[in-house]
């Protein structure tokens, strides 16, 4: 399997992670010195993000035209992204369009890990009561 191919699948199986809950694979997948940037522009670090998850209710992620660059133990996806995340404990939830930036690396030359991902959104970010 190529690198790009490979990189895909756990793009997948990170989407398909946050859907179900399965917060096993996603303390797998992202690195331990992981950051996320907010569509908000807020910066968040790895442990307070998997705390949030785990806490938080459900969402579900779509990809479309990801593109993939790879440079031996290091690769950049950007794509657009969806990210519905539903209302829950009397709080609205959101939908988030934007394009994402991430940057994945192996380690050890071996387990493709995510380093870093940005949601840049490209519409105002909608709410949703029910």
């Amino acid at each position: 399997m190529s690198a790009e191919d490979e990189l895909r699948a756990l793009e997948q199986r990170r989407c398909a992670a946050l859907a179900t809950g399965d917060f096993a694979v996603l303390e797998a997948l992202l690195a331990p010195d992981y950051v996320h940037v907010h569509a908000t522009g807020r910066l968040e670090e790895r442990g307070s993000l998997l705390s949030a998850l785990a806490g938080g209710p459900p969402r579900r992620t779509t990809r479309s035209d990801v593109r993939l660059r790879v440079w031996g133990d290091a690769a950049l996806m950007v794509g657009g992204i969806v990210t519905t995340i539903a209302p829950a404990g009397g709080r609205p939830g959101h939908r988030i369009t934007g394009v994402a930036t991430q940057t994945w690396v192996r380690s050890l030359g071996s387990t493709w890990q995510l380093a870093a991902l940005q949601v840049t959104p490209t519409e105002p970010i909608e709410r949703i009561l029910s």
